[in-house]
């Protein structure tokens, strides 16, 4: 598996169909259903996952744009759909180079010591997970004092 080339012919193939659309499809999709998120944790997913996760949503025609690793929907007591595929996503992390191999930026190592490391995971979203129970979401909630605070932050 080339990780790196899967993840760049997914987004060729997406820029490649979002201008036989117009640029309309998958753009109108991710602004209608927003940043894809874990359903277990609430987080948004970031970097090259985010366009990987909004082409699969809209490629699917999915409603929801919340994903579980299968871990995570048998943590939750809940189980993926016979047949379901997931979708892949990418872990990322710069790690420190050990032994020989490992240099410092004092040496003229411009990355300081430090490779990248990208490794696959696969996410399914919650349209092919069965018996999912509601998670609580324990994000802050951005009310009005909140929104004031930015507000008041950002005149000049």
């Amino acid at each position: 598996m080339d990780l790196r080339a899967d993840i760049t012919n997914a987004i060729i193939r997406m820029i490649e169909e979002g201008a036989a659309n117009g640029d309309k499809s998958l753009w109108d999709h991710a602004i209608k259903f927003g940043m894809p998120v874990n359903y277990k944790t609430k987080r948004p997913y970031s970097g090259v996952n985010v366009p990987l996760l909004w082409c699969a949503a809209a490629d699917r025609g999915l409603e929801r744009n919340e994903w579980l690793t299968f871990k995570q929907a048998q943590e939750l007591g809940a189980n993926v759909k016979k047949g379901s595929k997931g979708v892949m996503g990418v872990f990322f992390k710069m790690m420190p180079k050990k032994g020989a191999d490992a240099g410092s930026a004092d040496e003229g190592d411009s990355e300081g010591g430090f490779i990248p490391m990208m490794k696959p995971f696969w996410v399914f979203n919650v349209a092919d997970i069965e018996n999912l129970p509601e998670v609580e979401d324990t994000r802050p909630e951005w009310g009005p004092l909140v929104f004031s605070a930015i507000s008041d932050g950002t005149k000049s």
